[in-house]
Formats: C-alpha cells, structure tokens, sequence
C-alpha cells in the first residue's frame, strides 16, 4: 500500500475503535429538526407561535 501499512500485520492500539463499536447502530430516527433535537436535549420549550405564511 502506498501509506506502508499492511492489513495483516496491524496492532490495534488505546485509540483504535473496536469492531463492535464501529457496528453499534446508534442513530435513531426521528421528524425533528437539528434545532428542536438541540431544545428537546437541554430541555427547552419555546413559547413563541409561528408567524403566519402565505402561499400564492
């Protein structure tokens, strides 16, 4: 390989991710924007109502 690393002869080190953290399924789907994921976490509620859009 060009970076002279060779597959077979790696050590995994302190740092390295093991393999059964690199296929942990983590992510959870959800409707929500970055934003209210963002409130929901730190628990804040917003009080302010949308202003009115119109479409033409």
């Amino acid at each position: 390989r060009r970076d002279g690393i060779v597959p077979e002869q790696w050590i995994d080190g302190p740092k390295d991710t093991t393999v059964e953290d690199a296929l942990d399924k983590t992510y959870l789907p959800s409707l929500k924007t970055f934003e209210e994921e963002i409130m929901d976490a730190m628990g804040i509620v917003e009080t302010r109502r949308a202003k009115k859009s119109y479409w033409y």
